[in-house]
């Protein structure tokens, strides 16, 4: 707001050069005030657009989420299942995931006749994937045959809902049963890996 001038009938002859002088400082300093604010705004405007190019970069940053499960000292007289839950974060709409499992399992009776198997399957509300149903390598002929299975799945995935879960889980099975009672050194583990981003 600019400062009311002095009028002149009401100062002497001898102030009316400071007068003058007070007059043009006010009017210089309100100027530069002005430019100050219209600076200030355009500061402001240039760091708020900033500050939403750096907001939208975080966001756009993929998000890695990772799972481990394990299962120990089963039997295959029924399929075992080693399985996670793993979440949509926010903001998220498509993912790389790959999943890794890896069994140990004893044939205690068939010399190596039964085999044991397994399989990772990934279950969405609205996607399903799933690996080649592997059987172990094996050392046939021993009295204890030690099964050893390593499925694998990767694929990439869009249409996610943020919010939603899916299941991943490593299926073992046997094509006898009863060779493979339970064992302390049975073991199943699971391995997921993914990718989240938008």
């Amino acid at each position: 707001m600019a400062l009311k001038k002095f009028e002149k009938s009401s100062v002497s002859r001898e102030v009316r050069p400071w007068v003058r002088e007070v007059e043009s400082r006010i009017q210089n300093l309100e100027r530069d005030s002005e430019r100050n604010n219209n600076a200030g705004d355009n500061a402001n405007k240039g760091q708020n657009s900033t500050m939403a190019q750096l907001s939208e970069q975080i966001r756009a940053l993929p998000i890695p989420v990772g799972q481990y499960q394990i299962e120990t000292g089963f039997g295959l007289s029924t399929t075992v299942f080693v399985q996670t839950t793993i979440y949509v974060p926010p903001g998220k709409t498509k993912m790389t995931l790959t999943a890794i499992g890896n069994v140990a399992a004893l044939d205690m009776t068939s010399g190596g006749a039964a085999v044991a198997q397994a399989t990772i399957e990934v279950n969405g509300s609205d996607f399903l994937w799933s690996s080649p149903v592997i059987p172990a390598s094996k050392d046939a002929g021993a009295s204890v045959v030690n099964n050893i299975i390593t499925p694998a799945l990767g694929f990439q995935q869009g249409g996610l809902v943020p919010g939603n879960s899916f299941f991943v889980a490593l299926s073992i099975f046997a094509t006898n049963g009863t060779a493979f009672p339970a064992n302390s050194q049975n073991y199943g583990t699971l391995t997921v890996n993914c990718i989240f981003f938008d």
